[in-house]
């Protein structure tokens, strides 16, 4: 299933299939290199770069082009606004379901707070403000891990 938008785009261009088949007989022509796979090779590839040049495009490949060229061309243009763009925490933190009573504010939440205080102390040792942690539990998670997510 995946492998057929990969098998066209490889074979969308029978530039780059000739280019593999000159590759393929410089490797045939050097002494001491297996020639016979490799020149092998190379002529499969001439001949598969030169039965896709020969082809003509299909009505499917039209109907795709003109998708394409509709949505390329289309004058509805939104503005682009800080609506547009998805909030992305600079710091976060995700746990199991088994440590939400980390975060629980009925328990007192001692995670949040022992974030917050090593926020606060790391911010006066440095100098700068550090962004603020974001605490989520994760159902994806093993109930009993934690994971700081890099972005």
């Amino acid at each position: 299933m995946r492998a057929e938008p990969t098998g066209k785009q490889l074979l969308a261009s029978p530039n780059a299939l000739f280019c593999a088949a000159v590759l393929m007989f410089v490797l045939a022509i050097i002494p001491g290199m297996p020639w016979l796979p490799f020149l092998s090779f190379a002529v499969v590839l001439a001949f598969v770069g030169w039965r896709i040049s020969q082809r003509t495009p299909g009505e499917a490949d039209d109907a795709e082009l003109k998708k394409l060229e509709t949505a390329l061309f289309s004058t509805k243009e939104e503005p682009l606004g800080w609506d547009n763009i998805g909030y992305v925490d600079p710091l976060s933190v995700s746990i199991g379901f088994q440590l939400a009573q980390m975060i629980d504010k009925s328990q007192g939440a001692p995670l949040t707070r022992r974030l917050e205080g090593l926020r606060r102390s790391m911010s006066n040792a440095s100098g700068f403000l550090l962004p603020a942690v974001s605490v989520r539990d994760d159902l994806g998670l093993k109930p009993a891990r934690t994971c700081i997510p890099t972005s």
